[in-house]
């Protein structure tokens, strides 16, 4: 799983992201290209007295990860329900920072209706977009696994070639592990 990375900044899924973000001297177990692309998913038991003096126990998700919510059905008998951190509160777990996993362009969230100006464009294979702008593919929309395995290779892609302004199509279902990658884009463009 991903997690060698300065805070804020899109997590590392190659040893060249390791070695970019803290130096060549940092030593790196290189274990090849992460085949997961997201960071392991966080849970957590939450044990609370209902107001009829009722014990509820329960498991929440604190940060979604590779394992979507519905990977825990079988285990707990129900799919966990996520969790989001208040602004102004404390982090419980890494990730649940406002601003995260963001690269230095600014990242413009919508669907394919309602495409900006700016010049890249974070898409999908199956769909075209305009010709004059740099396209950059996430994946295709038929493999939330691949998407997953290359968004943070692409977020560093953006900075590698000087992005300022990308739209992203967020055009894609909001189940699995979709909404994994959905909560990471949002977190990835929140000025």
């Amino acid at each position: 799983m991903p997690s060698a990375n300065l805070s804020g900044k899109p997590s590392a899924t190659r040893p060249e992201h390791v070695e970019e973000d803290f130096g060549l001297q940092f030593p790196v177990l290189d274990g090849g290209i992460c085949s997961k692309g997201l960071e392991s998913t966080i849970l957590m038991h939450l044990s609370q007295t209902n107001e009829s003096s009722q014990m509820n126990n329960e498991w929440v998700i604190l940060r979604l990860g590779s394992l979507p919510p519905e990977a825990f059905a079988d285990i707990f008998g129900y799919v966990p329900r996520f969790i989001q951190k208040a602004e102004g509160v404390h982090p419980l777990c890494p990730g649940q920072l406002f601003r995260h996993y963001a690269p230095r362009a600014r990242l413009i969230l919508g669907d394919v209706n309602a495409q900006s100006d700016a010049q890249f464009i974070l898409g999908f294979k199956e769909r075209s977009y305009p010709r004059d702008k740099r396209v950059i593919i996430l994946g295709s929309l038929g493999n939330p696994d691949e998407v997953a395995e290359n968004l943070y290779d692409t977020l560093r892609q953006l900075d590698a070639e000087g992005a300022a302004e990308v739209w992203v199509d967020t055009d894609f279902p909001r189940c699995g592990l979709w909404q994994t990658i959905a909560e990471r884009l949002f977190r990835a463009s929140i000025c």
